[in-house]
């Protein structure tokens, strides 16, 4: 009976699922409504003993007078199987931490810290906790984390109340989406078939896969910029900026490259103004993390950003383009064109792929891209970074792209912009320089494809012209800020760290290439449930941190150790894949070498996560190339089949490392309404709480 139901139709097992997951939503996602009941009691503040509170009856307003007060109920003398605590964190917090301590028939004395409660703000559900305590309970004593002055809310304090039911539908939803996406993978045709990029039902999924992305990112600024502004229309009329979108727009309107404000003379008349610690010691104003160079202000950020999106908006508007949305602009467009550069890379040597492969290696690439904590932290360091990611993007794509143009007049087009793109990129951070220079290895193995497309002059002028007209304005920019073609100016900056005198040591070097590519995930069971471990590998000197946030890219994308059967791998191609052959020198730089260099020279920098999008897209392609020619010119037959289901869970275990990452991160940087709603968003997962 079971195999006839089970066989017959799809709806069948569709509907069994969702029998299923709304049993598991009733019977075990909220097991603690099943909780032993006895009989349920008020505790009456009037019976207990306050410590470092303050009660005022009328209100029930309880005001610290130091920190970590408690309340103490001293005789019980019932069994306890719930805690009801009906009380309101203080005003600017949006979670109260309460500590139960109590004795039972076991223990005499308190047993501290053994059970706890964390109620937040505006959720009924989360003033419960199911206790597990012996028998009847002698004392029982709650201890608030509260500082010293601060005012909560209590209404009532019961035990043994019955715990409502907490139906979650986006937790049925989810499951049900989740299992039902895996069992498409491995038994609908239309993800086995071979992909074909003219088939509309292909089409339409890429898209609406990279929609999803897109409406991520947009959530993450929105979540940022909750408690943060006046609304969007607001932040589009701001008179105010960061040295990015206000301070060089400034500059540049008043015809200088220098900053308009001036160093403070103090600052200027320093021994040495490029030591922090003497800037705090002495008391001596300055701008943070701005270039001081022969007595002005420079700014060290590049100026593409600038010259593209925020004088002209300036200069239309009257205000100041707003650096959350910028973020969001430049990074929503980098996730678009990193699927449009993927689609083309799958087009050039892996159209063959089934259809299933081909989206989830699309999910892990953008999983991964490195670029998803600029949106939760969108500074004016986050500007640069998604420039930069987007124009590599584009420019990646437009190359690419010209390599499968049939028109003479499109493929000059294609290259043009691709090396446009790419100097822009340099404009917006200097270390992405390492991939123009592999631009040109491309263009130099690929010129037989063009050579019936264009001559060899209109060839050369396609990228020279992009290179040397925009590379010349950043070398003349460089020149008029510090007389050297080459010197972008990082070491002049005012931050914690004195550039200026920073010696090299390896070791340094090797935090970021431990922490960027091989630091370990941890497991607890807290939301988001996989947490990274940062290392500073017991470097025994200043390396500056901008964040721990650290997951190895080959835990956040499982197919990067592919990377290591590179060898065996290229012994696989036929004759007949002389292109992809070709293309080897180029792999080895994009995916190899210039991730090595980029990590390498950022550790002057230090180590902040946001830096993994100048790197990390370029791995996961390099990781997928040799998965797919494995897949499919590997002789075992059942390679295929084992390959496809490593890639589902692949992809889900790039969604579930990177979407924690992302979470963890972005609750730093949340505040409010937002926190609030974050802490809510945990507890649909950590529905044990």
């Amino acid at each position: 009976m079971w195999k006839a139901f089970t066989k017959r139709t799809p709806i069948r097992l569709f509907i069994l699922l969702c029998i299923i997951v709304v049993l598991a939503e009733f019977f075990l996602f909220n097991a603690k409504t099943f909780t032993r009941r006895d009989q349920i009691r008020e505790l009456s503040l009037s019976d207990a003993v306050l410590s470092g509170f303050e009660y005022d009856v009328s209100s029930g307003a309880l005001v610290s007078v130091e920190a970590n007060p408690g309340i103490e109920f001293a005789a019980v003398g019932s069994p306890v199987s719930t805690l009801y605590l009906n009380v309101d964190p203080p005003d600017s917090d949006s979670q109260l931490r309460v500590s139960i301590d109590f004795s039972d028939i076991t223990n005499a004395a308190y047993r501290s810290g053994l059970a706890q409660l964390t109620i937040i703000r505006d959720m009924s559900q989360s003033r419960y906790a199911a206790c597990h305590f012996s028998g009847e309970v002698g004392s029982l004593r709650l201890r608030f984390d509260v500082q010293e002055g601060k005012t909560i809310t209590l209404y009532e304090v019961s035990i043994n109340k019955r715990i409502p039911l907490n139906l979650s539908v986006f937790r049925i939803l989810l499951i049900i989406g989740v299992v039902t996406a895996i069992y498409a993978l491995v038994r609908v045709p239309l993800f086995r078939d071979e992909y074909d990029a003219g088939r509309n039902m292909h089409s339409r999924i890429v898209i609406c896969t990279t929609a999803v992305f897109v409406f991520a990112a947009l959530g993450l600024t929105l979540a940022y910029n909750h408690d943060r502004s006046q609304g969007i229309v607001s932040d589009f009329k701001s008179d105010q900026g960061n040295q990015i979108t206000k301070d060089l727009v400034d500059a540049f309107l008043a015809g200088q490259v220098s900053l308009i404000e001036t160093p403070h003379p103090e600052l200027t008349e320093m021994d040495n103004p490029y030591d922090w610690s003497e800037r705090i010691r002495l008391g001596i104003g300055y701008k943070w993390d701005h270039l001081l160079f022969n007595n002005k202000y420079y700014s060290y950020y590049g100026i593409a950003p600038v010259v593209l999106l925020f004088l002209p908006y300036h200069v239309a508007t009257g205000y100041y383009f707003p650096t959350v949305w910028a973020v969001f602009l430049f990074g929503a467009l980098g996730i678009v064109f990193l699927t449009k550069l993927y689609m083309a890379f799958i087009k050039r040597w892996f159209s063959s792929l089934p259809f299933g492969m081909v989206v989830m290696g699309l999910i892990i690439l953008q999983t991964a891209s490195g670029v998803w904590v600029n949106f939760s932290s969108p500074l004016f360091y986050e500007i640069a970074q998604t420039g930069a990611f987007m124009f590599t993007v584009i420019g990646s794509w437009a190359l690419l792209s010209a390599t499968l143009c049939k028109q003479p007049r499109s493929a000059w087009l294609y290259i043009f912009a691709g090396a446009a793109a790419l100097s822009l990129a340099v404009m917006c951070r200097p270390t992405t320089a390492v991939y123009a220079v592999i631009a040109l290895v491309f263009l130099w193995i690929e010129r037989n494809t063009f050579k019936a497309h264009m001559t060899v002059p209109s060839y050369i002028c396609a990228f020279a012209i992009p290179f040397a007209v925009l590379g010349g304005t950043q070398a003349l920019y460089n020149y008029a800020r510090f007389g050297s073609f080459f010197e972008f100016g990082i070491k002049y900056s005012l931050t914690i760290n004195d550039f200026t005198n920073a010696q090299y040591h390896p070791r340094m070097a090797l935090i970021g290439f431990y922490n960027f590519l091989a630091a370990f995930p941890q497991v607890k069971p807290e939301f988001p449930f996989i947490f990274s471990q940062f290392s500073t590998l017991n470097v025994n000197g200043y390396y500056f941190i901008a964040n721990f946030i650290a997951i190895g890219i080959f835990f956040r994308a499982l197919p990067a150790f592919y990377l290591f059967r590179a060898g065996s791998t290229s012994r696989l191609l036929p004759d007949s894949s002389t292109p992809l052959r070709n293309m080897r020198i180029v792999w080895a730089l994009l995916c190899i070498a210039a991730p090595i260099i980029i990590i390498f020279s950022i550790w002057e920098s230090g180590y902040g996560y946001r830096y993994c999008a100048d790197f990390s897209w370029q791995i996961i392609i390099g990781a997928l190339t040799i998965l797919y020619i494995r897949f499919l010119h590997q002789k075992d037959t059942d390679e295929p089949r084992r390959t496809y289901n490593k890639m589902i869970v692949f992809t889900a275990a790039a969604v579930a490392v990177n979407a924690a990452i992302s979470l963890e991160y972005m609750r730093g940087n949340l505040r409010g309404d937002a926190l609030t709603g974050f802490l809510r968003f945990a507890r649909i997962f950590q529905f044990w709480a």
